[in-house]
């Protein structure tokens, strides 16, 4: 309407451009007329100088690059702090890693302890059998420990956290759900180290009764 632009649409039939400023126009008034949306005292006629319409024009092309740039800057924001995100789990990630490398290595020495402790447990309890089958060590059966294999609930949950270390991934931690490094399970290396006394003193206990007989 202010005839900034006309070398664009200069090949453009004259009832194609008549009709685009019509619309123009229409929708214009529609606006100038809301006072809602218009709080100026500008016309319709306004529009069609070419210094207003420049000054659109600049208007438009300055609120693009602010929009462009506060874009740019949220961006550049988000990025920074997944960084940051990243590089706390990367710390993270390695101190839990050396923890269960720790936890890990005294579960397998102490399974190492309790695997033939109990194999030979088994063998004192049948040799006791043989000689004496109405001991009273008989009521009191084997430590639990040894009824099945050997911290194998405690292994199952060791190679389980193996996994999900394994298949952690760090390029997914810094969106807004990212993941997080897993925890340590709850592993209780005392309460292995009860069940191999309890194993010893068992241990004990038959070696007794069988040097007794």
């Amino acid at each position: 309407m202010g005839g900034i632009n006309e070398a664009v649409y200069k090949d453009a039939p004259a009832e194609l451009i008549g009709a685009m400023k019509t619309d123009c126009r229409k929708r214009l008034q529609g606006w100038l007329d809301d006072p809602a949306r218009n709080s100026t005292e500008l016309e319709l006629a306004d529009f069609e100088r070419s210094d207003l319409a420049e000054r659109i024009v600049a208007l438009a092309e300055e609120q693009q690059a602010e929009r462009q740039a506060e874009q740019a800057e949220k961006q550049a924001q988000r990025e920074a702090e997944e960084a940051a995100k990243i590089e706390e789990a990367t710390a993270q990630l390695a101190e839990t890693t050396a923890a269960w490398e720790s936890l890990k290595s005294g579960l397998l020495e102490r399974r190492d302890v309790l695997v033939p402790a109990c194999a030979n447990l088994v063998g004192l309890r049948e040799q006791l059998k043989e000689k004496d089958r109405l001991n009273n060590l008989f009521n009191k059966g084997l430590p639990s420990v040894c009824t099945s294999n050997p911290l194998s609930p405690e292994i199952r949950v060791m190679e389980g956290f193996d996994e999900r270390l394994a298949a952690f991934d760090l390029s997914k931690v810094g969106g807004l759900y990212g993941s997080r490094v897993p925890k340590l399970p709850p592993l209780n290396l005392e309460q292995v180290d009860q069940k191999i006394v309890a194993v010893m003193s068992a241990t004990a206990d038959y070696e007794a009764a069988l040097a007794g007989n």
